[in-house]
């Protein structure tokens, strides 16, 4: 998959972040793509994860009210000398995202023309440009509970 953003965790090692993360997730053992689940009360958790072999993947719960926002999945390698956690768009988001962009690229490409009004291509734009803030909307949590869970759970690591 296409990750689009490292995260530097460099002031903690990566065993640290990951001991952090799964004091607050829930495990999962399909793949974290294809989980649709949202949980609306009764957690205390904040990221759904499934470990592997080549690190942990993790991806913020999400509730019924915040649905429409577009699922980021992030990687914690396990090894040492990577201080970082990726993130990527899940499957299903990717694909909204490609025909966005590939809708957008049309209707500029036939307003461009003169096969279609301004207007189409100004709603178009806005519907696109939502999307991209919903994105960075739905990141911009994402970090802030990772830095909330190694904040909560440092001090337990031992």
């Amino acid at each position: 998959m296409l990750y689009f953003k490292k995260v530097n965790i460099s002031q903690y090692t990566p065993s640290e972040v990951e001991f952090c993360v799964r004091k607050e997730s829930i495990k999962r053992t399909m793949p974290l793509d294809l989980d649709f689940s949202s949980i609306n009360i009764g957690t205390d958790k904040s990221f759904l994860a499934r470990g592997g072999k080549n690190g942990l993947t993790f991806t913020r719960i999400q509730t019924s009210f915040e649905k429409p926002l577009p699922k980021l999945v992030s990687k914690l390698s396990i090894e040492p000398q990577e201080a970082y956690y990726k993130i990527r768009l899940s499957t299903l988001a990717t694909a909204v995202f490609i025909g966005f962009t590939l809708l957008w690229f049309s209707d500029l490409a036939s307003t461009l023309l003169g096969g279609n009004p301004l207007e189409d291509f100004v709603k178009v734009s806005t519907i696109y440009m939502v999307y991209l803030a919903l994105i960075l909307l739905e990141y911009k949590l994402t970090i802030s509970k990772v830095d909330k869970a190694i904040r909560k759970n440092i001090l337990l690591y031992q």
